[in-house]
C-alpha cells in the first residue's frame, strides 16, 4: 500500500471523511478535477463511494485501488493481491463503526475454470488481504453509492430465490445477507429485471425498476431492513421518446422541490 502525504494522518483521514460526509456534488468541480488528475489513473472503469472517501479502479487486470479522501485532497493506493487470479466486477468500500476503519471487499475466481467466487477483505492500515470465504455466486457490479447501515447493499439480477434479489454484505460482520424486498414485489413483476437498480439516497435505501416499456418507479426503503417500509415515492414516465426503456437511470440527488438528478448509463447527469 502507498500512502500519500504522510501515514500519520489515518486518523484524521477517517474523521474528517465521516465528520464531513461530503458528496460528490457538494465538491466545486475544479476541485474535483484537480484531486482526481493527481492520481496515477488514466481510464477509470469503477467507483465506490463511503462516508466522503472515494475507491477507484481502472479496467485492467492489474490496476490497484486508489482510495481519495476529497476533503484533505490525500489518496492511498492498494495493490491487487493477486497475478493469475480472474477478478470480478464486484467490490466496494465500506466502513465499520465498531473498529472505526475503513474495509475494502471484492471477489475474484481462483482459476480461469472456477465457477464459484471467493470474498477477500482489506481493512486499510493493516497492509493486507485475507480471505473470507465463499461470496454469493453471479455477482454484480455495485452501485456507486451502495454503502448504508454498515453494509453494502446490491441487486443480484440471478435472484438467489423468490423475493431474495437484493443482498448485502455486513463491514462490521462480515457476512452476507438478503434485504427484504416490497411485499409484493415478485420476479415476475418486472419486464427489463437487467435495468433494476439500487442505492443509496441520503438515509435510504432505494429501488428503481420497470413495470413497462415507458415507465419506471422509485421504491425507498425508509426504515433499513425492515419490509413493511418500502414506498413507492416516484413513477417517472416518458423518459424515453421513442417507448424503448433501454436507458439504465440511477437516482443521485433529490432537491427539495421535488427535482431529481439521475445517473444515464453510468456516463452523464440528466434531471
Amino acid at each position: 500500500m502507498i500512502r500519500k502525504r504522510g501515514s500519520e494522518r489515518k486518523e484524521q483521514w477517517n474523521h474528517q471523511a465521516t465528520a464531513n460526509n461530503c458528496r460528490l456534488f457538494q465538491l466545486p468541480h475544479p476541485l474535483m478535477f484537480g484531486i482526481l488528475s493527481r492520481l496515477p489513473i488514466h481510464d477509470l472503469v469503477h467507483c465506490s463511494a463511503c462516508n466522503g472517501l472515494l475507491c477507484l479502479l481502472g479496467p485492467k487486470k492489474v490496476d490497484p485501488f486508489h482510495v481519495c479522501n476529497p476533503i484533505l485532497g490525500e489518496f492511498i493506493t492498494i495493490q491487487p493481491p493477486y497475478k493469475e487470479r480472474c477478478r470480478s466486477c464486484f467490490w466496494g468500500l465500506g466502513y465499520s463503526t465498531v473498529t472505526n476503519q475503513y474495509k475494502l471487499l471484492q471477489s475474484y475466481y481462483p482459476t480461469v475454470e472456477s465457477n464459484y467466487p471467493m470474498a477477500e477483505i482489506y481493512t486499510i492500515g493493516s497492509g493486507t488481504w485475507r480471505s473470507i470465504g465463499n461470496a454469493p455466486t453471479d455477482l454484480v457490479s455495485l452501485p456507486f453509492n451502495a454503502f448504508l447501515n454498515g453494509a453494502l447493499n446490491w441487486y443480484n439480477i440471478s435472484f438467489g430465490g423468490a423475493g431474495e434479489f437484493i443482498n448485502s454484505f455486513d463491514i462490521d460482520t462480515e457476512r452476507f445477507g438478503i434485504v427484504p424486498p416490497p411485499d409484493h414485489f415478485q420476479e415476475l413483476d418486472k419486464v427489463f429485471t437487467e435495468y433494476t437498480t439500487t442505492g443509496v439516497q441520503g438515509d435510504c435505501l432505494f429501488m428503481c425498476y420497470f413495470p413497462d416499456f415507458v415507465q419506471f418507479d422509485i421504491w425507498v426503503m425508509k426504515e433499513y431492513g425492515v419490509k413493511e417500509s418500502w414506498t413507492k415515492q416516484f413513477v417517472i414516465k416518458d423518459k424515453y421518446p421513442n417507448g424503448y426503456g433501454w436507458d439504465i437511470y440511477q437516482p443521485m440527488l433529490v432537491l427539495s422541490n421535488g427535482e431529481i438528478f439521475m445517473l444515464l448509463n453510468n456516463e452523464e447527469i440528466t434531471g
